[in-house]
Formats: C-alpha cells, sequence, structure tokens
C-alpha cells in the first residue's frame, strides 16, 4: 500500500501569493503572475516622499469591482423594467406595435377608398365645396382615430 504524503513531488513549490490572487482576480496563472511582477517594480521604483500611484494590483481589483458594479446595474435595471412589465405600467414593442397597428388599421382603410369617395363629389364642385369636403373628411378620419387609439388604450390597460 502506497503511502500518502502532502509533498507536492519534484520542482519548486507552488507560490501562494500567486494563487490567492489568481483566484481573487479570477484570471489566468499567467495574468496573475505578470500582475504580481508588476507590482514588485512598481513597489522598487516609488519612493518614500512621493505618494504612490495606483498599484497594477489596487488597479486590476478595481477594474473587477467596476465590471461586477456594472453588471448588478444591470441587472437591477432589467429587474425593474420587468416588475413595471408585469405590474402593466410598461408595456413590450409587441404591445405596443399591436396597439399602434389596430388602432390605425381603420383609418388607413378610410385612407385608401378615401380618392374614390371623393372624386364624383369634387368633380364639377366650386372652390369652397371642394375645401369644406375634404375639411369634413379629414375631421372624420381624426376622429375615428382618437377613438380607436383610446378605446385600445384604455383596453390595454384593463387586461390583467
Amino acid at each position: 500500500m502506497k503511502k500518502t504524503t502532502d509533498k507536492r513531488g519534484r520542482g519548486r513549490p507552488r507560490n501562494a501569493a500567486l494563487d490567492a490572487l489568481q483566484a481573487e482576480l479570477a484570471v489566468s496563472r499567467r495574468r496573475a503572475s505578470s500582475v504580481l511582477k508588476e507590482v514588485k517594480t512598481a513597489k522598487a521604483t516609488t519612493s518614500e516622499n512621493s505618494l504612490p500611484a495606483l498599484s497594477p494590483l489596487a488597479a486590476a481589483r478595481l477594474e473587477k469591482l467596476q465590471k461586477e458594479i456594472q453588471f448588478l446595474e444591470t441587472r437591477i435595471k432589467t429587474a425593474l423594467m420587468e416588475q413595471d412589465a408585469l405590474d402593466r405600467r410598461l408595456v413590450t414593442v409587441d404591445e405596443a406595435r399591436e396597439l399602434l397597428n389596430r388602432a390605425l388599421e381603420p383609418v388607413v382603410q378610410a385612407l385608401r377608398i378615401l380618392p374614390k369617395s371623393l372624386s364624383v363629389r369634387l368633380v364639377h364642385g366650386t372652390t369652397r365645396t371642394i375645401e369644406d369636403t375634404l375639411a369634413t373628411e379629414a375631421n372624420r378620419i381624426l376622429k375615428m382615430a382618437r377613438e380607436n387609439v383610446a378605446r385600445y388604450r384604455t383596453a390595454l390597460e384593463t387586461k390583467p
């Protein structure tokens, strides 16, 4: 039977600081090693009297924290938007398109048949009667659009 030991075997022992840095920053061992080397050179080059600049290790930690903050802010915004959608304070893009299409479909149909229905009335009319006829038809179509938008808006608000 083979006896188990705590010895790692041949070669150099693992650098505990490098292992800790690799785990903390969640980077490759090579990147952690280069950051550790940069920290050592930064410590050697800064003098005692001057204020040291941000060390590479601190910069890496700060960058990681900033990325985590951005990620969490995005998650919070997404959760708030989902909650607003569930509370019916926010409509989705598909619901908005559906609302506009349903509300505008009668208006589109009225505008498509408008030339056919008006051509007979406008052929031999005076300027005044032509203007009155066009204004009446425009007002009718605008009224239809307002009514449809109001009707579908209330239907959307009361939707469970």
